[in-house]
């Protein structure tokens, strides 16, 4: 949830489809990172060159110490090619309980609805 609330600071919801922060499985941890699948790559770049290197929202400050954002490029990218790599890291069984939070035109669709194909773009 707080990688969406800090996009929003910056940008509208139909700017990206594909939110997923992976945790540690059996913990109650992030692994410090996000997959952020924008819809336009000009959206991506200026996100980017606003954030790169600045502190995560200080509404969200951290116990430790200081998070800094840091922006690279995804060996995977798209919203379908990053919902098969959640898909496949994933096991159908897998009851993790930490999924993706996916959006059609900026409106948040629940992930196992459309997995299931029950939701249609």
């Amino acid at each position: 949830n707080d990688v969406v609330a800090e996009l929003d600071l910056y940008v509208t919801r139909d700017a990206f489809d594909f939110v997923y922060v992976p945790w540690f499985r059996n913990s109650s941890s992030n692994m410090g990172y996000a997959f952020v699948n924008f819809t336009r790559p000009a959206v991506a770049l200026a996100f980017a060159s606003k954030l790169q290197g600045t502190q995560w929202s200080s509404r969200w400050p951290s116990k430790k110490t200081p998070k800094i954002i840091r922006m690279v490029p995804a060996s995977v990218q798209g919203f379908t090619a990053n919902l098969q790599q959640f898909e496949l890291n994933n096991s159908a069984g897998d009851d993790f309980g930490h999924y993706p939070r996916i959006f059609q035109r900026g409106i948040e669709v629940d992930v196992q609805a459309f997995l299931d194909g029950q939701v249609v773009d």
